[in-house]
């Protein structure tokens, strides 16, 4: 099984978020220290969904956790949390 398909799958069963598309962004070496997103999706509703950590990364991790912006209501941000 694809790793995007087992995110989607964690996603799903661990924050209730169901995803409509998923796709990785390709980040050069800036981008990856300026915080630019590893993948991004789109869930039922049309809210973006995204993270810095990688793909698998997510899926490794023991815990994932969302958080949302005051200025960015519509997104939502993924991080892979490692310190249980």
């Amino acid at each position: 099984m694809r790793v995007s398909c087992r995110l989607v799958k964690r996603l799903n069963d661990d924050l209730g978020i169901s995803l409509v598309s998923i796709h990785r962004i390709r980040r050069g070496r800036h981008g990856i220290g300026s915080g630019v997103w590893a993948w991004g999706g789109v869930t039922d509703d049309g809210t973006e969904i995204g993270c810095e950590d990688t793909m698998t990364d997510c899926v490794k991790a023991p815990r994932l956790s969302t958080y949302t912006s005051l200025h960015q209501a519509r997104t939502i941000f993924v991080c892979a949390e490692y310190r249980l």
